[in-house]
């Protein structure tokens, strides 16, 4: 591998007495205070001659292979450790084992190869390793926005360049200004799904500076109705003024009422002050201190949402909550389908709101809540548009989640009913034992 003189030079930093270590283990002829004042001074610390080396390894085989792959290892140890190195071999730098210059090396590389690339799957391949490099590496984190700011003007996929710019919203952090300038021309220029994304980004990098551009663009009626749904949701995320609260949660299906314009108009006027925010939904007192095991469940259940709940921007349509259910809605279940005391127990205590969790085995599940069981059964038990029974459904059995469509059942007739699973369009509807009790089922929900 090496074909000249190699030496070694690392600078000292806190861990340098593992350095010291490391390097003692493959040239134990170095003493500690050498290696030391090698690091203070700046200067070689050890290396490795290929054609004159006559270091005696313990006693071992000191052939040349065998010392060259000791030295080898020792770099690589060092690496690992955390060592600053530069590692020359005559005058040629061995980027390999340098950690700030390989790191760099490394990220000019995967640019090439997306500029290079022919096909989408490298392209998104090739993107998902900049945004780890970008996140491990402070220093190339310009080299790798700039590069994919580049890439989404000058891709040969044209569909590829709103596609890249949500990547790019990833890396970027607030009060990152100098990239202002890409994100309007995006919005300004670019088609609708640019623009969208581009809308993201750039309330993320001028958090409240960004209002007086977004009011302007969203007055004047220049985007279509998702990108301006958008930036009332932005305006509303920064400001904490709820003027997206009572529109559609599906930002397509938002109509020019939702937009609230006057409101947004008097708020710039008023110098955009902060809101009062969101109501949170009303919880029960059991998911913070439970007593029953069921409750316990609850709560278990409640913990495992609450992260999803913190990273959630859309405070007005609130997801992964597990609230108290309004009276009328538990009466209107008792009424309609009268369900067992365990299940009206949950739903009483712990009605999910908006929540879909992973269950193995199956994939994702849409939970029902006191608020949407009855419409839940609408396509089940129920025709769609008639509200007839449907004749190949059992009487008893109820829908309280789904998976892709695809029903968990309770048997109302039963006082702790299992969780039945079955499959649609299979001409009619057969239910296998999914879960032998409710509380079995809260349970493996992750």
């Amino acid at each position: 591998m090496f074909t000249n003189k190699v030496t070694v030079t690392i600078k000292k930093d806190k861990k340098y007495l593992r350095y010291i270590q490391i390097i003692r283990q493959y040239d134990n002829s170095l003493s500690m205070a050498q290696i030391k004042d090698a690091m203070d001074k700046g200067e070689a610390v050890f290396g490795f001659d290929p054609k004159n080396n006559p270091i005696i390894q313990n006693g071992k085989d000191n052939s040349g292979i065998y010392l060259e792959e000791s030295f080898i290892k020792t770099l690589r140890l060092l690496k690992k450790a955390g060592a600053d190195m530069t590692v020359m071999d005559g005058s040629r730098e061995c980027t390999e084992f340098s950690k700030v210059s390989s790191s760099k090396e490394n990220t000019e590389k995967l640019i090439e190869q997306l500029f290079d690339a022919r096909d989408e799957t490298t392209v998104f391949s090739v993107i998902a390793k900049l945004k780890k490099a970008a996140k491990k590496s402070v220093s190339n984190r310009t080299m790798i926005i700039e590069s994919l700011m580049k890439y989404s003007e000058q891709t040969r996929f044209t569909h590829l360049k709103s596609l890249v710019i949500p990547s790019i919203n990833e890396i970027v952090i607030g009060n990152e200004k100098q990239y202002a300038d890409f994100y309007i021309a995006k919005i300004d220029h670019g088609d609708s799904a640019e623009a969208y994304y581009a809308i993201e980004g750039y309330a993320k990098i001028m958090q409240k500076t960004s209002y007086d551009y977004l009011v302007e663009m969203l007055l004047s009626r220049k985007l279509d109705m998702e990108c301006e749904a958008l930036i009332v949701c932005e305006l509303s995320n920064l400001s904490n003024q709820p003027f997206d609260k009572g529109s559609p949660y599906e930002k397509r299906e938002w109509k020019d009422e939702d937009l609230k314009l006057a409101d947004i108009e008097k708020w710039r006027n008023d110098g955009y002050p902060d809101g009062k925010g969101y109501e949170e939904p009303v919880t029960h007192k059991c998911l913070e201190h439970p007593n029953t095991p069921e409750e316990k469940i609850y709560a278990e259940l409640n913990n495992r949402l609450k992260k999803r709940r913190e990273q959630r921007k859309d405070k007005a349509h609130p997801a992964y909550w597990l609230i108290q259910a309004d009276e009328p809605d538990i009466e209107t279940i008792k009424n309609k389908i009268n369900p067992p005391a365990n299940y009206l127990d949950f739903l009483m205590k712990a009605s999910p709101l908006n929540v879909e969790m992973n269950l193995k085995d199956y994939g994702v599940v849409s939970l029902y809540g006191a608020h949407n069981l009855i419409d839940g059964q609408i396509g089940y038990s129920i025709v769609p548009e008639t509200e007839n029974k449907t004749n190949d459904w059992p009487k008893d059995y109820i829908a309280i989640a789904t998976c892709e469509a695809n029903p968990f059942c309770i048997d109302v007739s039963q006082e702790d009913s299992p969780v039945y699973y079955a499959v649609h369009g299979m001409d009619e509807w057969t239910f296998d034992m999914a879960f032998e009790t409710l509380m079995l089922f809260l349970k493996a929900l992750k």
